[in-house]
């Protein structure tokens, strides 16, 4: 099996999903103040956004080493259904991308393939130590705390530092702007798999749905051995605006 064009096809796949905190000093909060901060954070980090339909478009660069890749990138979700993708490159179509909560779906137009693939083996072949649900809360910036998970909270000179505790695979770890409660940075490391993903957001504003969106977002995803990034700059967000999510392969296009 040719390995060069399905690792092309994950890097389009990853463009559409497509989220370390250094030593400072503690602040001391009273201890009303405190259990208030905590509980915000705490409803923050577990709270779902409410939508049904997320749809943007995306100036996405990515850095594998040796291949570096940009382009344009539509991205439509249904939230808990399915995340939908159209890569482009000077105007022209690239790929196709359709993700469900087992299965992955990509048509390429290039080199006249497509891949149809199980979405957790798909995950483990290419370092993504997450789900089709923490997937869609990834491509919104939103955090993937389960609200039941436990976590220790500290208070850093600059910035709030989350991370997860208790017996887990996953662990996971947030930076949160003290003003705000805004996320900054985000790490997720699979312990088992030796995966990792990182991610920083910037530029955030506010939305129609009344809560912050992070416009731009960098991420890192890697294992032992190797490591790629990248950055996705959004914009033209709608939220629950139905839209086509049409995707078909062509007879005469061949199987990776």
């Amino acid at each position: 099996m040719n390995l060069f064009p399905r690792y092309q096809i994950a890097l389009f796949i990853i463009i559409g999903i497509l989220l370390s905190s250094c030593s400072a000093s503690k602040k001391v909060i009273k201890n009303k103040e405190l259990d208030a901060a905590e509980a915000l954070i705490k409803s923050n980090l577990s709270q779902e956004r409410e939508y049904e339909w997320f749809t943007a478009k995306a100036k996405a660069n990515i850095d594998a080493g040796s291949m570096k890749v940009s382009g344009d990138v539509i991205i439509r979700m249904k939230k808990d259904s399915l995340i939908w993708m159209v890569v482009r490159k000077f105007g022209i179509e690239v790929a196709r991308v359709k993700i469900e909560p087992t299965t992955v779906l990509a048509v390429v137009r290039f080199n006249s393939s497509y891949l149809e693939e199980d979405l957790e083996s798909f995950a483990d072949q290419y370092n993504i130590p997450l789900d089709f649900y923490q997937l869609q809360k990834l491509i919104l910036a939103d955090p993937i705390l389960e609200s039941e998970q436990e976590i220790d909270i500290k208070y850093l000179s600059d910035r709030i530092a989350v991370n997860t505790t208790g017996p887990s695979e996953q662990f996971q770890s947030y930076q949160i702007d003290k003003e705000n409660y805004q996320i900054q940075k985000f790490h997720i490391a699979d312990s088992v798999a030796q995966q990792f993903v990182n991610a920083s957001y910037f530029n955030y504003e506010l939305n129609e749905l009344n809560t912050s969106q992070a416009l731009q977002r960098d991420y890192s995803f890697s294992d032992a051995n190797e490591e790629y990034s990248l950055t996705l700059v959004l914009s033209q967000i709608e939220w629950n605006q139905p839209k086509s999510v049409k995707i078909e392969v062509p007879k005469h296009y061949t199987k990776m």
